[in-house]
């Protein structure tokens, strides 16, 4: 571990040699990226089963979207443990699998947001729609068990309550961007929201809803941020980011895979009979 730590050290400094060793290693946490080999992934477990998209956990637990719209839990070990399934409300779009205890569910078609216990059962529910929030393209949870959405109508990001009851919003990004965001999703890392929109980049937000800055992602697809990194996809290989760094480091896949998520020290692949998922 000391060899690795001292080799993540060497590389940040660098690139930013006025950080301190241990500021450092805070902003990278990642023994992973000192490997200069491929990492030794070990496999974990494996299922064959036909997969839309894939959300986990920081419990280790995976979220598979079937093309049925079933939302299938599997715990660390790789046991079936709950199903969910919702007809009414079109295609389910998004999973924010953050908080394990509260799983939030977007169908965007419909405008639902529908909040899932541990056991995936219904705890709650936001019809978008009656609230006069139209084509609401993106949602997410906030650190604070709250959920963020952002209004194309009035190009504002806002933050409301799980009753519905407006807490906070941003201001009109119509006044600050040349063209109108069209996120994907929305999510809060670290004392900030990150809003996506694939042809922009990321959208940063301080945790009122404040407009800071946007980070180009030309090239990153099936973006993701956990814990102060990102990770995506370009060209059929798995890449970790740095936002403050900017710097970027290619992880070896363990097997080739279609899409896939790296955090909390796994590795879950979107492969072409179902999923895999590893650590190491």
């Amino acid at each position: 571990m000391e060899q690795i730590c001292n080799f993540l050290f060497s590389k940040i400094r660098k690139a930013a040699p006025f950080l301190t060793k241990a500021a450092s290693l805070v902003l990278w946490a990642m023994p992973l990226l000192a490997q200069e080999e491929a990492p030794d992934f070990q496999l974990f477990y494996r299922k064959e089963l036909a997969v839309r998209f894939l959300a986990a956990d920081p419990l280790g637990q995976v979220y598979v979207v079937t093309p049925q719209n079933e939302l299938l839990q599997f715990n660390s070990k790789g046991g079936l443990l709950y199903k969910y399934q919702n007809f009414r409300h079109g295609d389910l779009g998004w999973v924010d699998a953050g908080n394990p205890l509260q799983i939030l569910l977007f169908y965007p078609e419909f405008g639902q947001v529908i909040l899932l216990d541990r056991t995936l059962s219904e705890i709650g529910m936001l019809n978008l729609p009656e609230m006069a929030l139209w084509n609401v393209p993106a949602v997410g949870r906030s650190a604070d068990n709250q959920i963020w959405l952002y209004d194309p109508v009035q190009m504002v990001l806002r933050k409301l309550n799980t009753k519905g009851e407006y807490l906070t919003e941003g201001q009109p990004l119509s006044l600050l961007l040349a063209a109108p965001p069209a996120p994907v999703w929305i999510m809060e890392q670290k004392q900030e929201v990150y809003l996506y929109d694939p042809a922009l980049g990321v959208l940063v937000f301080d945790p009122f809803g404040q407009y800071l800055k946007t980070i180009p992602t030309e090239g990153m697809e099936n973006l993701r941020v956990w814990d102060g990194y990102w990770t995506f996809w370009r060209d059929g290989q798995l890449f970790l980011f740095q936002p403050v760094l900017q710097q970027t480091f290619s992880i070896p896949l363990p097997e080739p895979a279609a899409a896939g998520i790296f955090q909390a020290g796994r590795l879950v692949l979107q492969t072409e009979n179902g999923f895999a998922v590893y650590g190491y």
